[in-house]
């Protein structure tokens, strides 16, 4: 019986830790070949020592996804390995708690550059790859803060609000492309 992601080459950002760590797993089992990028090297080193995937099925890459010039680099290593882009995840995120009044416009700019930034500039590298292929497929990382609001969570919340809003506009503009943009807009304790 085929795999489901047999052959099927896919990125995964913030992939060592939460949800980045437990989807390269499964992608994996399903047959998925594996970009994954994580700012940690410790990151790097867990998920090439406990995924233990045969090198020519998986590119690891540190670095941080919201500088254009490593997310440029990482896609074209992605490219020069594996030849196609199928899927991408746009997984990274960060959030803390802190009352609105307190949060600095700079805390607020990180959040808003992590969480949605990096899905702005993966989204931008990798859809000219996807166009030219005439297929692909885009999950970005919501969350249902960016649904809800919650207090404390001012930054997060509007992240991934930006997402969700995105996510809509990008569907919409490359539907007819064969590419499929969805969000995914999980819970949190």
């Amino acid at each position: 019986m085929p795999k489901l992601l047999e052959n099927q080459v896919c990125i995964i950002t913030g992939a060592g830790k939460g949800f980045g760590r437990t989807m390269a797993d499964t992608f994996y089992t399903h047959g998925a070949k594996l970009a994954l990028i994580t700012r940690s090297k410790e990151d790097i080193v867990c998920l090439n020592e406990e995924l233990n995937i045969p090198a020519e099925d998986i590119l690891t890459y540190c670095g941080d996804v919201t500088e254009p010039e490593t997310v440029n680099d990482f896609i074209s290593q992605v490219i020069n390995k594996f030849g196609k882009i199928n899927v991408l995840v746009n997984n990274a995120g960060i959030r803390f708690r802190k009352p609105f009044l307190e949060t600095t416009f700079d805390e607020f700019k990180n959040v808003l550059d992590v969480n949605t930034g990096s899905m702005f500039l993966l989204c931008q590298s990798v859809l000219p790859h996807m166009l030219e292929h005439k297929q692909g497929k885009i999950i970005n990382m919501s969350s249902v803060a960016g649904t809800l609001g919650l207090p404390e969570l001012s930054s997060y919340v509007a992240s991934k609000a930006a997402i969700i809003g995105l996510t809509k506009s990008l569907s919409l503009e490359f539907a007819e492309n064969n590419i499929q943009i969805n969000s995914v807009a999980p819970g949190f304790c």
